[in-house]
């Protein structure tokens, strides 16, 4: 009978070699995403009132208006597409997302003008929380959470700020 041992032994070191160069793939990877999530990931929110699925051109080469930086945005970014407002009016959505408090807890209405802000003392935002990681933070646009100190967006954590007062632009702000 012939002697295989030596076809054995190839084979013991080749499952050696390929178990070496499996674990060395694998450790590769973790140091890779180590690395890489190491590093931190710009963080765009764009929250918008009245607006639908279709108002972008993200998806729809055929949409009515085309969007190419939002949809650029999208493309090399991460998107969420089922996505739920916790109110169909601006005041209450936009306290929610902030916060991470359901509005209902605590009011259900808008924001008036002179009414004063829906912010209580101690309430910590989502530009905080970045702000705290080491982020550099900014709101544009309609902010509608209050316009006097304490509730502006530069006392909630937003270092740069570029905002209207009130609920629109026109609108009088609180006094």
């Amino acid at each position: 009978m012939a002697n295989f041992g030596f076809i054995r032994g190839n084979r013991k070191r080749k499952t050696q070699e390929t178990l070496t160069m499996k674990l060395l793939t694998i450790l590769l990877c973790l140091l890779s995403a180590t690395t890489y999530a190491a590093e931190r990931p710009n963080v765009v929110i764009l929250y918008a009132d009245d607006m639908g699925v279709a108002d972008v051109s993200y998806g729809d080469k055929t949409a009515k208006i085309q969007t190419p930086h939002l949809d650029r945005l999208a493309a090399e970014g991460m998107t969420f597409t089922d996505g739920h407002s916790s109110s169909g009016i601006c005041t209450p959505s936009r306290f929610a997302m902030l916060t991470g408090q359901h509005h209902w807890r605590r009011f259900h209405g808008i924001a008036q003008a002179f009414g004063g802000s829906v912010f209580e003392p101690g309430d910590f935002t989502i530009a905080e929380m970045f702000k705290k990681k080491g982020y550099r933070t900014a709101a544009f646009g309609k902010w509608h959470l209050g316009d006097n100190f304490p509730v502006r967006p530069s006392d909630k954590g937003f270092e740069e700020c570029l905002h209207h007062t009130a609920g629109g632009v026109g609108q009088a702000g609180d006094p």
